[in-house]
């Protein structure tokens, strides 16, 4: 949002829209970012209920390899915007960069605790 918000042209508001993927992107962004935040609206449309039924559990069955490529891969979507722009902020994307690969191995909500999580049963899966 910060990064967005500091363009070039920008008024410091930021807002974000999507289908499925991208619109669920948007709740959850929204839902973790404070009142100080650039983000001041979003329009998601036709994002999943419940997306481990819908989207990793379809018909019942898990899909391991589908959870593990949405899990590594989609955070990192994030990073297209700030790469983009690498050449004319160097920083921004650095800071970035640094802020995705801390989510990836931190201590409590990382990528690979919630991965490890959700395919032995444990304390983050129960939250699913």
């Amino acid at each position: 949002m910060d990064w967005a918000a500091r363009l070039p042209g920008s008024n410091g508001k930021v807002g974000m829209y999507g289908y499925s993927f991208p619109g669920l992107s948007a709740m959850r962004t929204a839902e973790t970012v404070g009142p100080d935040s650039p983000l001041k609206a979003i329009v998601p449309f036709a994002v999943p209920n419940n997306i481990f039924d819908e989207v990793l559990n379809p018909d019942g069955m898990m899909s391991p390899l589908l959870l593990t490529v949405i899990s590594l891969m989609v955070p990192y979507l994030s990073l297209i915007g700030p790469f983009l722009t690498a050449p004319l902020s160097p920083q921004t994307f650095l800071r970035s960069l640094g802020d995705h690969l801390a989510a990836l191995v931190g201590p409590d909500t990382s990528t690979v605790k919630l991965l490890f999580d959700a395919y032995t049963g444990g304390a983050t899966a129960s939250g699913c």
